[in-house]
């Protein structure tokens, strides 16, 4: 089954098949996780090619797979991965937009899986990690500066994000990033602020009161907004803060997920619930008044 979806990857495949198989391969994965990480394992080469893929999706989907994969490799091998990603985006070479975006998921995939591991990825390199990411919210476009905050995301939902350290001591990731974060959530790119909102709270998940307050500051200012998806990104992002949610971290890193609403299916649930209510009182009514004529 593999094989096939990695044919249908060929070059010569459409954007819209990439896009198809990649999903289907992370189906599977979510099914048979440990076949699907040895298995591309011994690919890591070919996903990482993926990882400049023309269909963001398929850009997405391939991290994520990485991630997977990740899971079967030594944390030596892990380590130098995640240190060749972090080296591309923060070497002088500038690159391409697709590029720069896998590479930034594909960091928080691997290195959430790698910090759910003993032994973890050395310090050093899990600062250099989280300085990169840092770096590219503080200077790179809306879109790239929200995919960064999702990888620091994923990252939080394995450990909590500890302080960077400086010349000068140490700082807490969202202090430093507070008026970045401000300015970016009251721009005009919806989905950049959704990306930044859920992954305050994926954050957050396991945190100190001053990084809480600062995320709980940066998405109530959001309450005039009137953009839906917003406002239940900020729901998803408050349920994460205070726990309790029907998803673990593996399925948000694992599968498919797209977000709480869709996954829980809570909306879904909540209207047929409600139509089983009325129709239920519907049919209590019409009972009674079946009887109400039956008796005249």
């Amino acid at each position: 089954m593999c094989l096939l979806l990695e044919q249908a990857m060929a070059i010569e495949g459409s954007i819209e098949l990439h896009a198809t198989a990649s999903k289907a391969l992370i189906t599977i994965g979510s099914h048979l996780p440990e076949m699907i990480a040895s298995h591309y394992a011994l690919k890591v080469s070919w996903l990482k090619q993926l990882l400049n893929h023309v269909d963001l999706d398929t850009r997405e989907s391939v991290a994520r797979l990485l991630g997977m994969a990740s899971s079967a490799l030594s944390s030596t091998t892990s380590s130098a991965l995640i240190d060749e990603l972090v080296s591309a985006i923060s070497g002088t070479h500038k690159l391409r937009f697709e590029a720069h975006h896998g590479a930034l998921c594909a960091i928080g995939f691997v290195a959430a899986d790698s910090m759910s591991r003993t032994p973890a990825i050395p310090e050093t390199l899990f600062q250099n990690t989280l300085k990169c990411l840092v770096n590219v919210v503080n200077s790179e476009t809306a879109t790239l500066a929200s995919v960064s905050m999702q990888a620091l995301g994923h990252i939080g939902l394995r450990v909590p994000l500890p302080p960077l350290a400086n010349d000068s001591g140490s700082v807490d990731i969202l202090e430093g990033l507070h008026e970045r974060l401000k300015k970016l959530l009251s721009g005009d790119d919806n989905k950049a602020i959704q990306k930044i909102v859920v992954s305050l709270g994926h954050m957050c998940k396991e945190t100190s009161s001053s990084h809480l307050n600062i995320a709980l500051n940066l998405i109530f200012s959001l309450y005039r907004c009137k953009v839906e998806d917003i406002l239940f990104a900020a729901g998803e992002a408050l349920s994460f803060m205070w726990g309790g949610v029907p998803v673990t971290a593996d399925v948000i890193l694992k599968t498919n997920y797209t977000s709480l609403s869709m996954t829980s299916n809570f909306l879904m649930g909540d209207t047929t619930l409600s139509w089983s209510k009325n129709n239920a009182n519907g049919e209590s009514e019409a009972n009674g008044d079946d009887r109400i004529w039956s008796e005249m």
